[in-house]
């Protein structure tokens, strides 16, 4: 059923909005504008954009930029673990998830990392389908900022809380003295250090542009619903 949700139509250019039916998981408003194209005629022209919008360009509405964000940190984060399995732990073989256990061990705690990260990422794609038809330009940047983020934030995350504090493993474990020694950690293996380094300064340079890109979308977010 049709209804008027606020706004006059006139003769020439003017629009109101209607409630639509709902054509997905977002429901639409529709911007309605009427035109003359002769002698007692008008067109009938219809947008769509998501209910609680406001009309921009191309008629597309503004939502909220913080679930999409979070859709981008879930991706950032799955995009990250899936990296560092798939090459430090596996084609370079640097470390293990945890390494005070014997063989067996470290690759099942490879095997749950590996788990964990690939459902991480898997949400963080359903999120993105499920919400595809409220993509604007700001969401767009949103869900890269969010991706920045989240890779960088994993990395910082990794390198100072499981290498440095928890001491779960190493970057490279094999420049240790002894490799497979369940008690290395930075201070019996300095070699590895210069590796740390780099790790955890990859990922705060990558959180921070991440920080700047997510800021630069709620910006123009705002700007646009003005």
């Amino acid at each position: 059923m049709w209804g008027h949700r606020g706004g006059a139509a006139t003769e020439d250019g003017a629009w109101t909005r209607v409630r639509a039916p709902s054509t997905g998981a977002v429901p639409l408003s529709c911007i309605v504008t009427l035109k003359k194209v002769g002698k007692g005629k008008q067109k009938m022209a219809f947008t769509q954009t998501p209910v609680g919008g406001t009309p921009g360009r191309h008629g597309r509405g503004v939502g909220r930029l913080g679930p999409v964000v979070f859709t981008g940190v879930l991706l950032g984060i799955g995009i990250a673990g899936f990296i560092d399995e798939s090459i430090f732990h596996q084609l370079l073989q640097w470390h293990n998830f945890y390494w005070a256990t014997d063989e067996r061990g470290r690759i099942l705690s490879d095997g749950l990392f590996h788990v964990g990260s690939t459902l991480v990422l898997l949400w963080g794609v359903w999120r993105l389908w499920r919400d595809r038809a409220r993509w604007t330009r700001p969401h767009a940047r949103a869900i890269l900022g969010g991706i920045l983020v989240g890779a960088g934030g994993f990395n910082a995350y990794d390198g100072i809380v499981q290498h440095v504090i928890l001491h779960l493993h190493l970057v490279n474990e094999h420049v240790c003295p002894s490799p497979m020694d369940p008690h290395n950690s930075i201070l019996s293996c300095r070699a590895d250090i210069p590796y740390e380094v780099v790790w955890i300064g990859v990922g705060v340079v990558v959180l921070a542009a991440g920080v700047v890109v997510v800021r630069q979308a709620f910006s123009h977010h705002t700007a646009t619903a003005r």
